[in-house]
């Protein structure tokens, strides 16, 4: 990633040098790399949880059916 060079004559004129500019540029890099990572995460999460949810569902359908089958309902 790098920056406009109209950022960086900004922040030169406030007195960044160029490590502190190259420290904000990883740094900010570093968290969209890290964002980027959280979302893929939560996406398996959720493709987890509905995997989860459907074999659920399945185990109520095939319980309440067998249940079904030795109760009367009144």
């Amino acid at each position: 990633m790098q920056l406009k060079p109209e950022i960086v004559t900004v922040l030169n004129s406030l007195g960044a040098d160029e490590t502190e500019i190259s420290g904000l540029v990883e740094y900010f890099s570093a968290r969209l790399v890290q964002a980027h990572a959280n979302l893929e995460q939560i996406d398996d999460n959720i493709a987890s949880l509905q995997t989860q949810r459907v074999e659920a569902q399945t185990l109520i359908d095939t319980l309440t059916t067998a249940i079904g089958k030795f109760v009367i309902v009144e």
